[in-house]
């Protein structure tokens, strides 16, 4: 991702009814998958923990790109 100038972090996740959500991080360049967690919700609290695990082994994306299922986490 390096070589290619960064990455760019995409987020989603999907969920049945109350049933935990499954958060998915893909690079929109590259299209690798870099994370797939299970989240009990899409809260900020939920989230945040991810993002700053995924800075530290990849650092700063370029860009974020959601769907506005997230509360505002920055």
């Amino acid at each position: 991702m390096n070589q290619k100038g960064g990455y760019i972090l995409h987020l989603d996740s999907t969920c049945e009814g109350d049933s935990p959500h499954l958060m998915v991080a893909l690079d929109g360049i590259s299209e690798i998958v870099l994370e797939n967690i299970k989240l009990p919700s899409e809260k900020a609290k939920e989230i945040i923990p991810l993002l700053k695990r995924m800075q530290k082994i990849y650092g700063t994306p370029l860009a974020l790109v959601h769907d506005m299922g997230c509360e505002k986490v920055f």
